[in-house]
């Protein structure tokens, strides 16, 4: 099955805060410097610490972060109780980005089938759950897409592969702990304010959650991919600093 290219949906501060997280991880001290920051860490001027400060409390307050937050906190914990709102942030999404109420229709048992929650078949074939190795390679072209230098990709891409087992867990156990991705952005905030220095996990953790909370309301399959990898955006920020290095 061939990868389709993403139909990302960012606003322009949003935009901008993806952008200045791909700058900020790509900042080493050199060979000379002086500093005491470890590698696992990245340190602000002032000038970057209100930056930052300013973009994030932004993206908490951007509406469309707000639906994205309400649905991966359902969708990660479906059952009886909140299929319906669930699926009605799902459908208020899609129609909002152009989708036909048909499409929003069939694309909730779809999006559920590919999730591995329920079975579900079209036109007589089984929509069978996204396997780890197909969402990675959606991972690496959305990154692609969203012109990241190639060694914010490889450390995304490290991070990620290395929480994989969350997507067989969530397939196998269904109903989970809700999951707040605004969580990654808070614990970046006190990091700002408190110290000024930065964890390259934290940013990526961030990164993961903007760049597929931008594709949530899109197409089936770049849907199931934005779940799963805003699951595991969440999960990076709990990563021991050490493996950033």
């Amino acid at each position: 099955m061939g990868i389709q290219y993403p139909k990302i949906h960012l606003s322009r501060h949003d935009k901008r805060l993806l952008v200045f997280i791909a700058e900020l991880l790509l900042e080493y001290p050199s060979d000379d410097s002086k500093t005491n920051i470890p590698s696992a860490y990245v340190g602000l001027s002032d000038k970057e610490a209100d930056k930052l400060l300013d973009l994030l409390e932004a993206l908490l307050k951007n509406p469309d972060f707000i639906e994205s937050r309400k649905f991966i906190k359902g969708i990660s914990s479906l059952g009886p109780d909140n299929d319906k709102t669930t699926r009605s942030i799902y459908a208020t999404g899609l129609k909002q980005r152009e989708q036909s109420t048909i499409i929003t229709h069939h694309r909730w048992y779809e999006l559920q089938a590919r999730l591995g929650l329920k079975k579900h078949s079209y036109m007589g074939k089984d929509i069978l759950p996204m396997r780890a190795e197909y969402f990675f390679k959606m991972e690496e072209r959305l990154f692609e897409e969203l012109k990241f230098d190639p060694r914010v990709i490889a450390l995304l891409m490290k991070l990620g592969k290395d929480q994989s087992q969350i997507i067989e867990k969530f397939q196998k156990s269904h109903y989970q702990s809700p999951v707040d991705i605004s969580e990654s952005v808070k614990r970046l905030q006190k990091e700002v304010k408190n110290e000024k220095v930065v964890s390259r996990i934290n940013l990526s953790s961030v990164a993961f959650v903007i760049s597929n909370s931008a594709v949530l309301f899109t197409t089936r399959d770049w849907s199931a991919a934005g779940v799963f990898s805003c699951m595991i955006g969440n999960a990076v920020s709990s990563i021991k600093e050490k493996q950033a290095k």
